[in-house]
Formats: C-alpha cells, structure tokens, sequence
C-alpha cells in the first residue's frame, strides 16, 4: 500500500517535471482568460486584448524556460524573433465577444501553445541552452519519520545501515524504482544512488552528514549529474488528532549547470 502511494506521489510529481523529453515536446496547453484594453473601437480593442494576452502568456512560459533575469536581458530579440512570430507556436486561438467597460473594453481569449515549438524557436534563437549526452538525474529525497525521529539519506549511512528504520530504507528504493519507470520513457535517467556501490562512488567529504541544498547539488556535480533533486517526504502525528498522521511532500528538480529550478 505504502509503495503504491510511492507510485502515484512519483507520477504526479513527474507530470509537473518539465525537462526535455522528446514525447512532451509538442504539448499543447489550453488557456482562457479575459484581456483588458483602454481602447473603445472595437476592432483595434481586440487586436489590442489579443497581443496582450499572447504575450502575457509567451512571457509567463519564457521565464519558466529560461528565467526571469534572460528573459529581461533577451527583451528586445524576444520581442523581434518571438512575439511577432507567435503564429510558430500559437497554433489555436478564439475571442468572444468585446464588452465594453467603464475605462476601455475587455474580451475572452481562448488559445493553445504548443511549448515543444516554442522551445525550438528558442533554441534556434540561441536563448534556450540544449542538454548534451545523457541527461543522468540524481536524486537526493530525504524520508523523515517525526514519530519516530528517524531520517534516511542514502549518501549518510556509513556503511551500516543498521540505525535506520528498515521501513523508511523500503519507502526510498520504492520511491527510486518508481521514478526510474516514470523517467525511462521520457529519455530520463535516474542514477541509482540506492545500490551500495554507487554510495562507494561518493566522496568522503560527503558522506555521513547532513548536507544542505547547495552541497547537494555539488555532489551531483562530482558524480557527473545533470540534475538533481531535492527535497523531503515527511510524515508525523496530527496535532490535533494522534491517531491521525499527516505526509508532507516537498521536491524540486534543480539544473546543475545555473542552479535553475526544473521543476
């Protein structure tokens, strides 16, 4: 049961994972949403409400895909190479009707962006780096048992792992093995760090304590990581009701390269 729970909290977190596999590329995403405009003639209020939402939404999927500080720096070649060109990428869009407001006019826009094309735009533009090689994804999850007060981190277990609550060390292979059937069909490939002859690979500085996010992300680096995630699965008593426990998930997918959030 506890395994299988493992399982879906793996392929929900996976569903929001958006890394570069080759099946979700040319996803589209539908988005509905009013638009404004100070203007009163209807037919330049909805050319006006249409170039504002079409960028309102480029904007939003650039700065997930780049970051907000590329995103500011690129301004003018994004709004030369990408927004005059949003017909590459907008494949779909449909107004309602313009309704008139005390200060201008606002209507319904109804569109779908394919993010695989934009992000192909990007590349070509040179705003998007491309990942080379294997895109290998260490995972660093911490399982916290509060009741117990017990923690397992694969990399801080010296060798003996006879300390640590043998339910947390199956909760953590659980939690390896789905992610590794998740990730595989997206060209994805999770590092085992579970067997005992990758711990072997790691070096002593960081073995054997608690590492903070930053040290982490170095370890992954000295292992030769694309990626990594971090992040805990904690559960404990409810406060309220003792019988009654509660499980925090909390976890990030970090690029290695610029420290950018994946994930």
């Amino acid at each position: 049961m506890r395994n299988g729970f493992l399982c879906f909290l793996t392929i929900c977190f996976c569903f929001t994972f958006r890394g570069y596999a080759q099946d979700s590329m040319g996803d589209l995403v539908e988005i509905e949403e009013y638009g404004e405009t100070d203007l009163f003639q209807p037919y330049q209020a909805k050319r006006d409400v249409i170039r504002s939402v079409t960028e309102r939404v480029t904007r939003q999927y650039l700065i997930e895909m780049m970051g907000e500080e590329k995103v500011r720096k690129n301004g003018p070649l994004i709004k030369s190479k990408i927004l005059k060109n949003s017909g590459k990428y907008i494949p779909f869009l449909k107004t309602g009707a313009i309704e008139r407001t005390e200060t201008g006019s606002r209507m319904l826009v109804q569109l779908k962006i394919s993010l695989g094309d934009l992000r192909k735009i990007l590349l070509n533009h040179g705003l998007l780096y491309q990942i080379e090689g294997l895109p290998e994804i260490l995972s660093t999850i911490r399982i916290k048992d509060k009741v117990n007060f017990k923690t397992f981190e694969w990399w801080n277990k010296g060798g003996d792992t006879s300390h640590q609550n043998p339910l947390l060390q199956q909760w953590a292979l659980a939690l390896e093995r789905n992610l590794t059937e998740v990730f595989r069909p997206k060209g994805l490939f999770l590092v085992p760090s579970m067997t005992s002859s990758y711990w072997n690979l790691v070096a002593d500085l960081y073995k054997n304590r608690f590492l903070p996010e930053g040290e982490l992300i170095q370890m992954s680096r000295s292992l030769q990581g694309l990626a990594t995630l971090v992040g805990d699965i904690e559960f404990r008593r409810h406060s309220l009701d003792r019988d009654k426990y509660l499980l925090k998930v909390h976890w990030q997918a970090i690029y290695n390269k610029n420290m950018r959030v994946m994930a």
